[in-house]
């Protein structure tokens, strides 16, 4: 029998930087599900060997669909502009997402990700508007999106982040909620996102969301007695902790949330662990 030649991906692999290896096994489908184009996905994580240039190699594809997004919007193309501003915005979170060693490199794609978005909400469908929360002195900012279809104010549902989520994220989820006659409120808590900057990570989110509940009941058209919280991972544990101390919540969802962060901090992986150090 002839020796056996081993195959030029595992080779690849071997030469990565572990880091990387951990992003491609724990969020491929995250990141895809949410957005990334399965190409590029492929294309990155295949040729990306240390990690320090991770954030670089997907700034660069961000940067493409981002020229790809301004050549739409110059031709009229609106719809075409608003999935290239989303898919650069996602491909510039998800270089930042765990990127905590390099904070200057970080926060840089970061605002190019929030600047795609921002310029993509009012050309999706339904289109979204930029809200600013007063908060301890200062704001947090989120998105507002309201179904197409409705014959009274829709119920709104607040989308709480998880650890390394942004609302730039949360596009996919909101669908959900959209499609079914709901409004969508999905914001950047302390430590979360834009709340990285001014805020550290805040176990006791029901301060947060009472003010985000506070800025809501003044918007006069969604149903503000109606309103539901749905987290992911890390939201997992917000959403029912402010759930239990917000009595204007109607609904709660919990995704994924620890119990006890304590419990599992030792098994989560490197670059989770990390960012739980950086952001709390």
């Amino acid at each position: 029998m002839g020796l056996v030649k081993p195959k030029r991906k595992r080779e690849n692999e071997m030469d990565q930087d572990k880091r990387i290896l951990s992003a491609k096994e724990h969020w491929a489908g995250r990141m895809v599900t949410n957005g990334v184009p399965l190409a590029d996905f492929n294309d990155v994580t295949s040729s990306v060997k240390s990690w320090k240039n991770w954030c670089k190699k997907w700034s660069e594809k961000g940067d493409i669909h981002r020229n790809l997004a301004m050549l739409a919007i110059s031709e009229n193309r609106n719809i075409s502009a608003a999935e290239h501003f989303k898919t650069a915005s996602i491909c510039y979170h998800f270089g930042k997402f765990l990127f905590v060693d390099y904070p200057a490199e970080m926060k840089e794609a970061h605002l190019k990700s929030i600047e795609c978005y921002n310029q993509a909400l009012p050309l999706m469908n339904p289109p979204g508007e930029r809200l600013l929360i007063p908060y301890s002195g200062k704001h947090l900012c989120g998105n507002l999106r309201l179904p197409v279809s409705r014959s009274e104010k829709p119920s709104v549902v607040i989308l709480i982040l998880g650890l390394d989520s942004t609302k730039e994220e949360m596009y996919s989820y909101e669908s959900v909620f959209l499609d079914r006659g709901l409004a969508t409120f999905s914001f950047d808590g302390p430590g979360q996102g834009e709340g990285e900057y001014d805020f550290f990570m805040c176990p006791e989110y029901e301060k947060p969301i009472k003010s985000v509940i506070s800025t809501l009941q003044k918007l006069p058209q969604i149903n503000s007695d109606k309103i539901g919280l749905w987290g992911v991972s890390m939201g997992g544990y917000y959403a029912p902790r402010a759930a239990a101390f917000c009595d204007e919540i109607s609904a709660c969802i919990s995704l994924s949330g620890p119990y006890d962060l304590s419990l599992c901090f030792k098994n989560l992986p490197e670059l989770t662990a990390s960012a739980v150090e950086y952001r709390s």
